[in-house]
Order: structure tokens, then sequence, then C-alpha cells
């Protein structure tokens, strides 16, 4: 995905075969106009291109498709999704190409799902909290499959030796302590 990034920024790649689908579906009071005139260029920059955002009411899908054809790019080039279940939301995810983060406010949990979703996420630096938090998704992302931490398998059986451990020292009549599991990784 990355080379395509930047294939798609240095225009190299100037249509989308097989369709590129961007989302950005975080609240509407999240987007401002620089986020926007960037996603605009990027609908520009990459022909039959699609920008999939959240429907929050119909004032707001109203002023995005006034602002986006403002920018010179067709309003139906805007797909908006409507709430849906934990589920859907989720599954929303896995059809999208490209996460695209806010500036100011950043995705945060939104953020932590597309990349558990296996999305690539693509944010900004910055200063406060959320910014912080968005900047590190991409090494969790990297991370998730290949350290114990994210090994779910791993971390049940950490855990029911732990257990089997303090129930040993139970049936043995000691007193309860610090539990050291120690198994290879």
């Amino acid at each position: 995905m990355a080379l395509i990034l930047r294939l798609i920024l240095t225009g190299i790649l100037k249509t989308a075969a097989l369709g590129f689908a961007p989302t950005a579906l975080s609240n509407s009071y999240k987007i401002t106009p620089a986020e926007f005139d960037l996603w605009m260029r990027l609908l520009q920059a990459v022909e039959g291109s699609v920008l999939w955002l959240l429907q929050d009411n119909v004032l707001v899908l109203k002023n995005l498709m006034i602002e986006a054809a403002k920018r010179g790019v067709d309003p139906k080039q805007l797909v908006f999704a409507k709430r849906a279940d934990h589920g859907q939301y989720l599954a929303r995810f896995q059809r999208a190409d490209l996460y695209l983060d806010t500036f100011i406010y950043h995705a945060g949990a939104i953020a932590s799902n597309a990349l558990w979703a296996g999305l690539p996420v693509l944010t900004k630096r910055g200063r406060g909290y959320t910014a912080r938090m968005a900047a590190i998704k991409a090494k969790l992302a990297s991370n998730r499959i290949t350290t114990p931490l994210f090994n779910t398998e791993l971390f049940t059986q950490h855990l029911e030796a732990g257990y089997q451990q303090a129930y040993d020292r139970y049936l043995e009549g000691r007193a309860p302590d610090v539990n050291e599991v120690t198994m290879p990784v």
C-alpha cells in the first residue's frame, strides 16, 4: 500500500483500475478545510477513486458535497456510510484501501480498529494526547502479529500456566505469592 500511495502522490498512478477507496469514517466535526483540501487533491489525482465518509446528517452530507464541487471534485466521488452496528463498522475497514486521519483530533480508537482490520492508517504526528496515540499506531500494527503482546494463544497458555501455579501452591498449603510464568516464547 505504501508503494501505491507513493505512486499516486507522485502522479505515476493516474487510474485506480480496481477502484481506490480511502476512508475517513470519523465524526464530521473533526474534518477541517486543511485535510479536506488534501483529500480532494487525492481524489483528483486518482481517476475512479472515491472517498468513504460517515453520514452524520443530511446537512453535513450536502455541505461536504458542495465543498467537493468547489474544489473541482465530482460530489459523486464522496460515498457516505450511515452508522452501523459494531460488526458492520469493523467490516467496512476491510473493504477500504487506506484510512485518512484528521489533523487536529486524530482517530484514536478508530485508527486502532482500522489497523486491527489490516487497513493502513495515514496520520500526522501531533502534540495532543490523541495525536501522540495515533502516531504510534503504525508500530502497533507491525507488531501485532510478531510480538507476544498480541499473540492470544501464547497469552492464554501463560495465563493458564499462572493459574495452575497458583492452584498448585494452594493444594500444597503454601501462602499466595507472585507467580512467574517461564515458558518459551
